[in-house]
């Protein structure tokens, strides 16, 4: 007794077409996984840099006015009024700059 398969029946060009039916797709779907990695790839050189920057700046000694001010979520006048009050040590990079601009120590922001 033989086994008998059911297959399909198809044309000579329904059967011609299927493969190529199939790569295409094969190539769209690994086109966009391709795409996928790309931007993962770019993604990840973002995160690097952001890290990067990030580290630089934590090893900053001295801050600006707006970058203390940031650290601790307060306006630049709270930091100059904290500063003018004596709560927060600071000091002007040169004699000759102006009278707003101050250089604050990381440490006695940390201290604060």
């Amino acid at each position: 007794m033989a086994v008998v398969q059911a297959v399909p029946d198809l044309s000579q060009k329904q059967a011609a077409q299927e493969p190529v039916f199939m790569a295409s797709s094969f190539a769209a779907l690994l086109s966009s996984i391709l795409d996928e990695i790309r931007s993962l790839k770019r993604l990840g050189k973002e995160y690097l840099e952001l890290v990067r920057l990030r580290r630089k700046e934590e090893e900053k000694e001295f801050l600006s006015v707006a970058e203390a001010a940031k650290i601790c979520g307060r306006s630049t006048d709270t930091i100059r009024r904290w500063i003018r009050k004596g709560r927060l040590k600071a000091r002007k990079p040169s004699p000759d700059v102006d009278q707003g601009q101050y250089l604050i120590r990381r440490k006695d922001l940390q201290e604060l």
